[in-house]
């Protein structure tokens, strides 16, 4: 259990139904964790705002319409639950994949899962700490099958099929987690609505390609999935820029939705230029063929086909 290790690093308090962390440590923070899961698609994480409190950075997530899987589970149905769950292995997932951030600091506690009562879908709570809530990937399995079985050991339909067969996947170690989820998908009436929800995301045509101008040295880069980011900082971005240090470590992101392509800056320092122009920090702007884009005073052109 992770009690002992959530009371070091921080103070938890709760503003109606908002949850809220203040830091112990604030070397703790980490910015570019906390950069990049404010730029995630809005349905993966709770949105979450840095502020300070009383001198100390607090995190604060904002619930809105959403209820806690602690508080609802025992109103759903047999359907709905294995939906939620569902849902969150498959959120889990993108974590997993997404390259940049880790599973290890998501906050699995019960009242610390949300669900949107509409979709049955669960919205994570994401911490960007250096000191993760969890030692390891495995830890964070063992301990989010441990929250899974207290909860459905606990309801009335516990005996149901459906939720005996889930149960005994939890208890079997030897199924994985992402087993356990293609067990579901296999079982349900809806497993094309579930596996288009998690299946990997199809090649980007046309393609967009960025050539640099008047650099030592030739240099391009292809942008080749649907959330691309471009920095000086090689274990966390897509495309890496080594030879100009004004390019910021996280300096921008290429976005692709239907064909289309976008440019966001991520609050860079030297500043994200189209055409000559200083875009605003987290805001979209659309790129097309034959535009110069300028990271701090590298200019490249983009290529789009």
């Amino acid at each position: 259990m992770i009690s002992s290790r959530r009371n070091d690093l921080f103070t938890e308090l709760m503003y109606e139904k908002n949850p809220a962390y203040i830091l112990k440590n604030e070397t703790n923070f980490l910015s570019t964790d906390y950069k990049i899961s404010q730029n995630q698609s809005d349905d993966l994480f709770v949105k979450c705002e840095k502020v300070i409190f009383n001198g100390n950075i607090q995190l604060f997530y904002f619930i809105e319409n959403k209820v806690s899987l602690c508080e609802s589970i025992e109103k759903f149905s047999v359907g709905e639950i294995i939906s939620v769950v569902s849902s969150l292995i498959s959120q889990i997932k993108k974590v997993k994949e997404n390259g940049f951030l880790s599973c290890q600091n998501i906050d699995i506690s019960p009242n610390r899962l949300f669900i949107e009562p509409s979709t049955k879908s669960i919205k994570l709570l994401y911490l960007p700490l250096k000191d993760r809530l969890f030692n390891s990937s495995n830890e964070f399995e063992d301990e989010l099958r441990a929250m899974l079985l207290e909860i459905f050991e606990n309801t009335a339909i516990q005996n149901e099929p459906q939720i005996h067969h889930l149960i005994a996947n939890l208890k079997n170690y030897s199924c994985s987690i992402n087993d356990i989820l293609n067990n579901i998908i296999a079982e349900s009436p809806i497993k094309n609505t579930l596996k288009n929800r998690i299946e990997p995301a199809q090649k980007i045509t046309p393609k967009l390609q960025l050539v640099a101008l008047n650099t030592p040295v030739n240099f391009s880069i292809t942008v080749n999935k649907p959330e691309f980011i471009i920095g000086r900082k090689q274990e966390v971005v897509d495309g890496y820029i080594s030879f100009n240090r004004m390019i910021g470590r996280i300096h921008c992101k290429i976005i692709t939705q239907d064909n289309q392509f976008a440019v966001i800056d991520l609050e860079s320092a030297n500043g994200t230029y189209l055409n000559n122009i200083r875009l605003q920090a987290n805001k979209i702007s659309s790129l097309k063929d034959g535009d110069i884009l300028k990271l701090a005073n590298s200019e490249f052109k983009v290529s789009i086909g």
